[in-house]
């Protein structure tokens, strides 16, 4: 009867069978016999052998019904794009109720003026024109330095102007008439501009001095110097700005060419 020894034994692995016992020497399985004798010395060891097949595999363990504990939250994502704007309402509120009309002005005290008058010592309150603010020019037939010196009476308009070329260098005196000087109408704290006109041929003159009521006057010149000349074959404008206060005119002047 054949003996069926252990698969994959290892070295010194016994096996017993029918009252014999064998050992595996790494070879063979070598009989001891019945009765074991003394164990001789262990001889060395052989060469391992061969892998035996892999056993059958055991049935799968039920599944645990054990929830681990919730992991850490995660960071927060970047915010997502700015969805995009309503439409704009059309609904209109309703109109508040329309007030009260005011009383009509009292018009018994209005004047109306009409034509050319002169008016003298009136005050005027809320005035209403029904043109537009215009200024009068006082021409002078002749050219600038024909009448020396020349005499700006502002009572004839606040534009001077010159139809013919000037013809000299000459001197400014400013007046409110004839009869009255400007110092007496001019009040404290008060200003008055003076605009003139002065066309030059081809040799050009200016005005080189001034005067108010016949007192010499040294203006202040727009840029800090007074001009040298005047502009030949142009239109100079002389811009006068006479302003009273501590009871002195300051006379402020400026030179324009137009050509």
């Amino acid at each position: 009867m054949p003996i069926n020894f252990p698969d994959s034994p290892l070295l010194n692995d016994t096996y017993t069978e029918g009252g014999r016992t064998w050992v595996w020497n790494g070879s063979v399985w070598k009989s001891q016999g019945t009765t074991a004798g003394p164990t001789g010395p262990t001889g060395p060891t052989g060469a391992q052998g061969p892998q035996g097949p892999q056993g059958v595999i055991g049935p799968t363990g039920a599944a645990s019904n054990v929830t681990g504990p919730t992991g850490p939250t995660g960071a927060i994502g970047p915010t997502g794009p700015t969805g995009a704007t309503g439409a704009a309402s059309t609904v209109t509120g309703p109109t508040g109720p329309t007030g009260p009309t005011g009383p009509a002005p009292d018009t018994s005290t209005y004047v109306t003026l009409t034509g050319t008058q002169t008016l003298t010592n009136k005050t005027l309150t809320s005035a209403f024109l029904q043109q537009a603010t215009r200024e009068p020019v006082f021409a002078n037939n002749v050219g600038f330095g024909a009448n020396a010196p020349y005499v700006y009476y502002v009572e004839s308009g606040l534009v001077h102007t010159f139809l013919e070329s000037a013809t000299a260098n000459t001197t400014v005196n400013f007046r409110f008439s004839q009869s009255v000087g400007l110092q007496s109408v001019l009040n404290n704290n008060e200003t008055l501009t003076c605009v003139m006109l002065v066309p030059n041929g081809g040799t050009a003159y200016r005005p080189t001095a001034f005067q108010v009521d016949g007192s010499s006057i040294t203006p202040l010149w727009q840029g800090g110097s007074a001009p040298t000349s005047g502009n030949a074959n142009s239109t100079d404008i002389y811009t006068f700005s006479l302003v009273k206060a501590n009871q002195t005119i300051t006379l402020y002047a400026s030179q324009t060419k137009f050509a």
